[in-house]
């Protein structure tokens, strides 16, 4: 189910060029438990967790003889084998199994079921998962041995139960534990011990170059896990900024992040925005539909990022995972020698620059480097690659290009205007100052004709009386 995400690019929110890796997996089938099964057979086939399906696993190609005591009670004894266990995206290759009782072969892979315990031919290569069933009686002696011979490496042995003969043999049952890696390049001025990927997209997201900005921050999409009924626990990281994940289904919220995990299929609250990581545990029933993931809605953050960490399915019904159960591993890879390099251009006098950052277009990192000139179809391939890489630095370089022409040209316009206003107030300064000494001046004409008008009464006065 995990592999169909990563194919499918729906298990995150990433920003462009991150990869996305399934690292690491089990994969293991379990029988239904069975009242009759004797507590022998649990002890020979014992999980390698408390919370993992038992697993008998087969390491080297020696020979191997396994032998245990079926009890007192007679039924249906079935023995489940898968081949290539190693594999998490499936079995593989082929083994041969045989199950003694008493020195009668009762059954071999490769030979059909055969009631009332007769004997078998020998055991020949079947495809795995498979299950070999014999009737037993205890009567015939309750020593059983399960032998595989030699050169079967990577076979398991994933069950063993004892049945009612009256049923039907069971169907093999799929529980799987995965988890995923991200990794996304970005270049950091100063070197982090780790980055999440949203800081990596603040380091990298440009407007005038390739946007860096998570895609997918909203997402909707299907999860199958299968036709068995199961409970299913999935690790949600929302990193810093937060998300909100919600798995549907018929209709039925299943489980939200910010909610307590709900049981056997029972509604639970509308899902709450959390940062970091979160565990979403539900019960599925394949008897009521598809499941329908939800993550995010129209008020979200452009520049979150999220990621489906790890998926485990399990019994029905079973507990809960939490946080503590989920290992986090965040690494970083630092490189050194013909890196990026980071140019800021003043855009202003107030401090504000614009970065441009450099391309690696070397042959070696367009993929030029070395070529395989007798392969025409992947040397073209390489070209066309390297091509639209060139490209994409030229838009980039263009993009930077025009827009210090544009800072360039507003910068000289602002300064004509400003050395045009600078002008202007000199201009209207000194029209003050003119003004100001015309006035005086004239203020000095009118003082001095008072002052001779003033000087010339008493001649006035004096004359008055000669007369």
């Amino acid at each position: 189910m995990l592999s169909d995400l990563v194919a499918g690019g729906a298990a995150s929110a990433m920003p462009p060029g991150s990869d996305e890796t399934l690292v690491s997996g089990t994969r293991r089938f379990t029988l239904p438990t069975s009242d009759l099964t004797p507590s022998g057979f649990e002890e020979l086939i014992s999980p390698l967790a408390p919370e993992d399906p038992s697993y008998l696993p087969i390491t080297t190609n020696a020979a191997r003889t396994f032998q245990v005591d079926a009890g007192v009670t007679s039924g249906r004894i079935n023995l489940l084998v898968d081949t290539g266990s190693a594999s998490f995206e499936g079995s593989s290759g082929a083994g041969v199994v045989e199950i003694w009782q008493n020195g009668v072969r009762v059954a071999a892979s490769g030979a059909d079921y055969v009631r009332s315990s007769e004997a078998v031919a020998p055991g020949t290569p079947e495809a795995g998962p498979f299950i070999l069933s014999f009737d037993y009686d205890p009567e015939n002696g309750q020593d059983i041995e399960i032998r595989v011979p030699a050169g079967n490496a990577g076979l398991a042995i994933e069950g063993l139960q004892l049945q009612d003969p009256d049923l039907t043999i069971p169907e093999p049952v799929e529980r799987w534990k995965s988890a995923i890696a991200y990794q996304t390049p970005a270049a950091f001025d100063s070197p982090l011990a780790s980055a999440d990927p949203e800081q990596v997209a603040a380091a990298r997201d440009d407007p005038f170059g390739e946007r860096a900005l998570p895609e997918g921050v909203v997402a909707q999409f299907p999860l199958d896990p299968g036709p068995l009924a199961a409970h299913i626990d999935i690790a949600f990281d929302a990193y810093e900024r937060a998300d909100t994940m919600e798995i549907w289904q018929g209709g039925i919220r299943l489980a939200a992040t910010g909610q307590p995990a709900g049981t056997e299929g029972a509604q639970v609250g509308e899902g709450a925005a959390r940062s970091g990581l979160s565990v979403l545990s539900f019960d599925y029933d394949p008897a009521r539909g598809p499941l329908t993931v939800m993550v995010n809605n129209s008020e979200h953050d452009a520049s979150s990022a999220w990621a489906v960490g790890a998926i485990s399915m399990g019994p029905y019904g079973s507990s809960p995972a939490s946080t503590g159960d989920v290992v986090k591993v965040v690494a970083s890879s630092q490189t050194t020698g013909r890196g990026n390099v980071r140019y800021d251009f003043a855009t202003d006098t107030r401090g504000g620059t614009e970065r441009i950052v450099s391309r690696d277009l070397s042959l070696r990192s367009l993929g030029l480097d070395p070529i395989d000139w007798d392969d025409p179809d992947s040397l073209a391939q390489k070209v066309e690659r390297a091509s639209g890489t060139v490209g994409s630095a030229l838009r980039y370089f263009g993009a930077h290009s025009g827009s210090l022409e544009v800072r360039q040209h507003s910068q000289t316009v602002g300064i004509a205007i400003a050395t045009e206003a600078l002008g202007n107030l000199v201009d209207a300064d000194m029209s003050v100052q003119s003004a100001r000494i015309a006035a005086l001046r004239l203020r000095q004409q009118l003082a001095a004709q008072t002052l001779a008008i003033t000087n010339q009464q008493p001649e006035f006065l004096l004359a008055l009386f000669r007369t």
